[in-house]
């Protein structure tokens, strides 16, 4: 093995490593994640995010405003629809869901939680 060989040395010296850092460096910006908020995150917008990514991606999208694999795009929800939702697994009167099955159970667990989620889910940017 060439590479165990001690006249081998590594990293190797010259540009070649020179140009992959500043390419590299270059790239490291490409994949931070941009803002999906339109407005500043408040403590409550920050405790209803943190609230959904606990409780919510399992069948929703990581993005509110993007259908999931088993539940629909959340984003723009009233609050009624939340409430009821998270709290009896109903629809408000008169509200057609997105999808057909209602399979998502009541989580009245999150009582507390859905003042923070109807702040998130309506703080986010419009497509």
């Amino acid at each position: 093995m060439a590479w165990l060989n001690s006249s081998c040395k590594f990293p190797p010296r010259g540009k070649p490593w020179a140009v992959f850092s500043f390419v590299a460096l270059g790239f490291s910006g490409c994949f931070q994640q941009e803002s999906i908020l339109a407005v500043p995150e408040t403590p409550l917008i920050a405790r209803g995010r943190a609230t959904y990514q606990t409780f919510c991606i399992a069948c929703h999208n990581s993005d509110p405003r993007k259908p999931g694999a088993v539940g629909p795009d959340v984003a723009f929800s009233t609050p009624q629809l939340i409430e009821l939702r998270i709290m009896e697994a109903k629809y408000p009167p008169g509200y057609t869901p997105k999808r057909p099955g209602g399979i998502m159970p009541a989580m009245p667990q999150l009582k507390d939680e859905i003042e923070g989620l109807v702040a998130y889910l309506n703080a986010l940017k419009r497509k």
